[in-house]
């Protein structure tokens, strides 16, 4: 190397190697071309689906990887300046094709959709390169401490969108007035106008992790009676101290209009239509990869509604409003904060030791 030419810089990242092997390194910065912008990241954090990667290798098409899809942070280059240096960011995790038919709906419905940290490099790093298209500018006056929680909210308010948007098709009385206009969201109509009948309806949750916790408090915050089924007493104590009625197990004999599968066990789908009220609401958010047995007949005769819940659509501004509202509500849910050295050996104890809540880390 000549004397005048500078050594390329560099950054830690937490690297995947196609083998699985996961080791902390260094990587070459990358200057962000038109249309791009380089974000300093601040926090990110760990996703289910990024222990199953870790385990499996599954979805990453890029190697290799660098995980990572719940990031927040600054901005610290801008090259067509549409975001001020020093801007306080969320990243958009979507990575749809933007041609397919699904696309034309939603980008959660692209029939390509990748996600940030599989398709390209993640948060698991100092410095990250993306789309200013993917990127949602936060107030000055949301900690990134909580912002990290955006995405994960965003993912929990739209599997509430979807359940509210059923609720008001059924014949009960429960489902929220419907009004037009813009910006108007489903969670938007329940909290301002309510809901038609004196009572919202009560909701069982399957899953205290931090999918399940999210749903939790926002379906409180709305008025409905929660109950969160969940094993693990760490978080049976945190959906507790939120608000939420516990139990480790489902009530045997009780069934609830509305039944959110968060958790994701083998049988937790069987278990959610078992528990469901005739013609209610199982609204599955979980990304379970183990097959179950139905008998159709039981759909049918029970006139029981099962709606997928896949990531989010516009809901990620969304969230960030909410998170603005109020940080110390939603604060108590990151329970673990790492630096980015410590974080292989957490995720391989993660089986054994899974968290409380949220785990993030500071890269």
């Amino acid at each position: 190397m000549s004397p005048n030419t500078a050594a390329p810089s560099s950054h830690s990242a937490l690297v995947l190697d196609r083998d699985l092997r996961l080791h902390v390194d260094q990587v070459p910065d990358r200057p962000p071309g038109n249309g791009e912008v380089l974000v300093e990241v601040a926090w990110t954090g760990i996703c289910g689906s990024d222990l199953h990667v870790v385990q499996t290798g599954d979805w990453v098409t890029s190697w290799p990887a660098i995980l990572g899809h719940e990031v927040c942070g600054r901005v610290l280059d801008c090259p067509d300046a549409a975001l001020p240096t020093g801007q306080p960011v969320v990243l958009d995790s979507r990575v749809p094709c933007g041609r397919c038919r699904g696309c034309e709906r939603a980008a959660n419905l692209c029939s390509e959709l990748a996600w940030l940290g599989e398709c390209r490099p993640g948060g698991y790093q100092q410095r990250v390169v993306v789309p200013v298209s993917s990127v949602v500018a936060l107030p000055a006056d949301l900690p990134l401490d909580v912002a990290v929680l955006a995405e994960p909210l965003a993912v929990a308010q739209h599997a509430v969108h979807r359940t509210v948007r059923a609720a008001a098709s059924l014949r009960t009385g429960w489902g929220p007035e419907l009004v037009e206009g813009p910006g108007n969201t489903p969670f938007d109509r329940l909290r301002e106008h309510g809901t038609t009948s004196q009572t919202p309806p009560r909701c069982l949750i399957l899953g205290g992790g931090p999918i399940g916790q999210l749903v939790a408090l926002l379906m409180s915050d709305a008025g409905h009676p929660i109950r969160v089924v969940e094993p693990d007493p760490g978080r049976r104590r945190l959906a507790a101290a939120l608000g939420a009625t516990v139990s480790e197990s489902i009530p045997a004999g009780a069934s609830w209009p509305v039944v959110i599968d968060a958790a994701g066990y083998p049988r937790s789908l069987p278990d959610a239509l078992a528990a469901v009220e005739r013609g209610g609401i199982v609204t599955v958010v979980a990304l379970a990869h183990h097959p179950v047995e139905l008998t159709p007949a039981d759909l049918v005769e029970h006139e029981t509604i099962v709606i997928g819940s896949s990531g989010f659509d516009d809901e990620l501004p969304i969230a960030v409003t909410t998170l603005t509202s109020d940080p110390s509500r939603f604060r108590p849910l990151i329970t673990e904060a790492l630096e980015l050295p410590e974080l292989p050996d957490r995720l391989q104890r993660w089986r054994q030791e899974p968290p409380t809540g949220k785990v993030v880390i500071r890269p």
